[in-house]
């Protein structure tokens, strides 16, 4: 990834990748938070250094719930009327990954997660 080439939203290209290092090697609540803030704006915007985040979030998404918010907040917005469309079908591989990170965790009913009884036959 050439992260010299992609924008947050605040128009830095060093500090994402740096923060996705650091979360890689321990869960930090701040470096979460602004690497929110720099992925995803409030307003429904995402922006391309989300997407291009979204590989390194989906492998942390197994043991993270902070992963799994964030990666569905950026597909949540990325899927809205101010998509990266080209830079989203090059992620294709990446979201049914997170599909299958999501039906797993989903399958372990975690405590966070409400999973509805099967409908009666």
């Amino acid at each position: 990834m050439d992260w010299a080439r992609i924008r947050d939203s605040r128009f830095g290209v060093d500090r994402v990748p740096a923060l996705l290092a650091q979360l890689e090697r321990r869960d930090d609540a701040d470096a979460w938070q602004e690497l929110g803030l720099r992925l995803v704006l409030e307003d429904g915007l995402v922006f391309p250094a989300g997407l291009a985040a979204l590989p390194q979030l989906v492998s942390l998404a197994p043991r993270s719930a902070q992963a799994r918010g964030l990666a569905g907040r950026i597909l949540e917005r990325a899927a809205g009327h101010h998509a990266c469309d080209a830079q989203l079908a090059d992620c294709a591989v990446t979201i049914a990954d997170f599909g299958e990170v999501l039906d797993r965790h989903v399958r372990s009913r975690p405590a966070d997660c409400f999973v509805p009884p099967p409908a009666p036959p």
